[in-house]
């Protein structure tokens, strides 16, 4: 089973060059043009772009529908058949916007958010049913530490974020504190990355024994595995299953490492290949056949690694990963040309052979799902799309489901 950790949808929003409807160099439909189900406009932000605040968020539901969250119009679930605003996450009293989210709901459909707690301290906690809407708790976590943009996750029996500062994990039914990770002495270095089902922190102390110490937590069973001695930094919580984490080079010009777990057992450690580089929103592990794609070449492209060899098996240029499906890779190809509207395809995730699935074509505005300036997930036969025309001067943006009979 290929799963995402931490991943909703893919995000790249910054972009220049709209091609608009009136050029004449603008292609016509073509044969495999998916249809578009439905479409619908959302207020543009003030800033378009991910942030570090994991913002804007594209989800699904359980039940297939799509959830997006930006700091300027909150919150909001629209019906996968028809488009139809279904709600509008409640702003909790005494928070202003949205600013910062977690990158998926749990398997049980519970999402999480935080809101600013004013004076710019993104820290109010909202724990929220995705199917629904319905705010299950808050928790203004708001301290003498001002939170810009704190990280969030959430798995089947907690919530776990450092906003407020420090990372504390919460339960999910009730919003009580469930676990604090603390330090080992008072002089120590830490770094820590989480998905909703595993914590991992390392830490190098000079007033504690042993000096370095990896520890690594199982959110799910509450099981935790230390490895003194080791000094390895650690960078990302790349997937859960087999528990796959990624750590920093020794400096900048050293590759990253990889490290699997079994039952907190260490398995294949290996460094990475040349040009594969790791960010939140793009990094997919396969349990069934230990395969990690990632992004590749400046996050311009996808690349997939051997969990067992550690060998590249294959990377593709102009290639985003949005999901997954029959045991390959989803994902949206541009064709570096922003005159021509970019491509649905399937990759096999050992030879990695592509199958086109069909074209996104925007009638009038072929840029209109170019990799620079869309945001994408997969769920089903479905391509959510959320772009920034620009064609029709308004300062909006547009949600399309694309769909898709592979």
């Amino acid at each position: 089973m290929l799963a995402g950790a931490g991943i909703g949808g893919y995000f790249l929003l910054d972009r220049s060059g709209i091609i608009h409807s009136a050029d004449p160099d603008t292609p016509k439909k073509p044969a495999d043009a998916l249809p578009i189900r439905w479409q619908t406009q959302l207020p543009k932000p003030d800033t378009v772009g991910s942030s570090l605040g994991g913002l804007p968020a594209l989800w699904t539901t359980k039940t297939d529908n799509p959830v997006y969250a930006d700091e300027k119009g909150g919150v909001r679930a629209f019906d996968h058949a028809t488009g139809r605003k279904l709600w509008t996450l409640q702003t909790p009293k005494g928070a202003s916007e949205v600013c910062a989210a977690a990158p998926e709901p749990s398997p049980d459909g519970v999402g999480a958010v935080a809101f600013d707690a004013g004076g710019d301290d993104c820290a109010f906690l909202d724990v929220f049913d995705t199917d629904t809407g319905r705010t299950l708790w808050t928790k203004n976590l708001a301290s003498g530490y001002k939170s810009t943009a704190p990280r969030i996750a959430v798995g089947r029996h907690a919530v776990i974020t450092d906003a407020g500062g420090g990372v504390r994990m919460y339960s999910v039914s009730g919003g009580h504190v469930v676990f604090i990770p603390y330090a080992r002495g008072h002089d120590c270095g830490d770094d820590a990355d989480w998905t909703g089902d595993h914590l991992a922190t390392s830490s190098s102390c000079s007033d504690a024994k042993p000096k370095n110490e990896l520890d690594i937590r199982d959110l799910e069973f509450g099981d935790t595995y230390k490895f003194p001695g080791d000094a390895r930094d650690v960078q990302l919580v790349a997937g859960d299953r087999p528990l796959t984490v990624v750590f920093q080079g020794k400096d900048d010009d050293s590759p990253e490492s990889v490290q699997t777990y079994d039952d907190g057992k260490p398995q294949k450690a290996f460094q990475l290949p040349a040009k594969v580089q790791f960010d939140r929103n793009g990094v997919y592990v396969d349990s069934d056949q230990s395969v990690m794609v990632s992004s590749y070449d400046d996050n311009t492209g996808t690349g997939a690694v051997d969990l067992r060899t550690g060998k590249l098996l294959w990377s593709k240029k102009n290639t985003v990963t949005v999901g997954t499906g029959d045991g390959g890779a989803i994902a949206v190809q541009g064709s570096g040309d922003m005159s021509k509207p970019s491509k649905l395809v399937s990759i096999d995730l050992h030879s990695g052979a592509v199958k086109t699935m069909g074209t996104l074509y925007v009638a009038g505005n072929p840029s209109a799902t170019d990799l620079q300036g869309a945001g994408f997930t997969w769920s089903g036969n479905v391509l959510y799309v959320v772009t920034d025309d620009g064609r029709t001067g308004k300062d909006t943006l547009t949600l399309r489901a694309f769909e898709s009979e592979s």
